[in-house]
C-alpha cells in the first residue's frame, strides 16, 4: 500500500499516537536535577569551532560514568544546552537527541594523537571533539601542538607517541565505528569491564548524583591569531587553544 500525503489518517492509529505522545510529554517534563550556572550551547557554528560548555558537559557526564577514562565527544551529537536551575528529562533529550551507545576502548599514544589530529581537521564540523580528562593545544592551521591527560592523582602528563602508554577512551558507537573520519579507532580492543551506556542515561545519572551542580569552567581570553579561547593558565604550547 502506498504511503504519502494523500492517504487519509487512520483514526485508530492517530488515537494511539496521541495517547503515546501524552505519556511521552509527561516523562519529558520530569525534573531530573539542576545546575548552578547555564550550560551554554551557542549553536552549531560556535560549538564546532571553539570551546563548547554543552559538549564538555556531556564529556564530563561520560567520564563520570566511565571513571578513569578520557571522554571524547564529537560535537555533532550535541544540539542544545540549558539554563541555570531545574533541568527536565526533555532538556537532556534536546541536548543529546541521538541515542548513541557509549563504550570504552584501549589505544596507544600514537592512535590517540591521530584521533586528536582528525578532530582538529574537523574544526567547524561535527567531528570536532570536546574532552574530559584530556586537554589539547591546537593551532589555527589547525595542527595539534600537544596534549596532556589527567592521571589518577589529578596531575597532568603529556601524551607521547611511540611509547608504551595505553589510554582508555570513552566514545560513542558512531565515532568508534569510524564515523566523521575516525577510522583509526575501528577495531581497537574494547575494555569490556566498563560495559555500554546510553548518552541520555549518563547525563541523567550525572545530574541525579549532584555532579551537574558544579559551575562550568569559563573560557574568556582570546588568543591573537589562534582558534578559540585560552583555558587553563600555565599550559599552552606556542599559539594554541586549550580545551579540557
Amino acid at each position: 500500500r502506498a504511503l504519502h500525503a494523500a492517504v487519509p489518517d487512520d483514526p485508530a492509529v492517530m488515537a494511539k499516537l496521541r495517547e503515546l505522545h501524552a505519556e511521552y510529554a509527561v516523562t519529558q517534563g520530569v525534573i531530573v536535577g539542576s545546575v548552578l550556572a547555564p550550560v551554554e550551547y551557542g549553536g552549531k557554528v560556535e560549538c564546532r569551532s571553539q570551546d563548547c560548555p554543552a559538549a564538555r558537559y556531556v564529556a564530563q557526564a561520560v567520564r563520570a560514568a566511565f571513571p578513569g577514562t578520557i571522554a571524547a565527544i564529537n560535537t555533532g551529537m550535541v544540539r542544545g544546552g540549558f539554563e541555570a536551575g531545574p533541568v527536565t528529562r526533555g532538556a537532556l533529550s534536546t541536548m543529546v537527541p541521538f541515542q548513541d551507545d557509549f563504550s570504552v576502548i584501549e589505544i596507544d599514544g600514537t592512535t590517540l594523537l591521530a584521533m586528536l589530529a582528525q578532530s582538529a581537521s574537523q574544526l567547524g564540523n561535527g567531528g570536532f571533539m570536546q574532552y574530559a580528562g584530556l586537554r589539547v593545544a591546537i593551532s589555527e592551521a589547525p595542527q595539534v601542538l600537544g596534549a596532556e591527560y589527567e592521571m589518577e592523582d589529578g596531575t597532568w602528563a603529556p601524551v607521547v607517541p611511540g611509547t608504551v602508554q595505553r589510554f582508555l577512551v570513552a566514545a560513542g558507537g558512531f565515532v568508534l565505528g569510524g564515523g566523521d573520519g575516525f577510522g583509526m579507532l575501528v577495531g581497537a580492543p574494547q575494555a569490556e569491564q566498563f560495559g555500554k551506556r546510553r548518552g541520555t542515561s549518563m547525563l541523567e545519572a550525572y545530574l541525579v548524583a549532584g555532579s551537574g551542580g558544579a559551575v562550568m569552567p569559563t573560557f574568556l581570553e582570546l588568543t591573537e591569531g589562534c582558534v578559540g579561547n585560552v583555558g587553563r593558565e600555565g599550559w599552552q604550547t606556542g599559539c594554541g587553544v586549550v580545551i579540557s
